[in-house]
C-alpha cells in the first residue's frame, strides 16, 4: 500500500491559492512533499496561526 492521492486545497489565512495533489503541489510551489504534508495536520494549525495550510478534499460516498 502507498499514500493515497488525494486532493488538497492550499490557503494562505482565508485566501484560496491552489488546488492539486500533494506532489504538484510541491513541485509548482518548490517545497517538499513531506512539508506539505505537515501542512495538511491538526498539530500545524494548532502551532500556525497564520500561515499556508492544506486541506484534504474528501470524494462524498453515497450509500444507494
Amino acid at each position: 500500500m502507498g499514500r493515497r492521492k488525494g486532493l488538497y486545497a492550499m490557503y494562505k489565512g482565508d485566501e484560496f491559492i491552489d488546488l492539486g495533489t500533494i506532489p504538484g503541489l510541491a513541485k509548482k510551489y518548490h517545497v517538499r512533499e513531506d512539508n506539505l504534508r505537515y501542512r495538511a495536520t491538526k498539530t500545524y494549525r494548532r502551532r500556525v496561526k497564520h500561515g499556508t495550510l492544506l486541506v484534504r478534499i474528501e470524494d462524498e460516498k453515497n450509500d444507494d
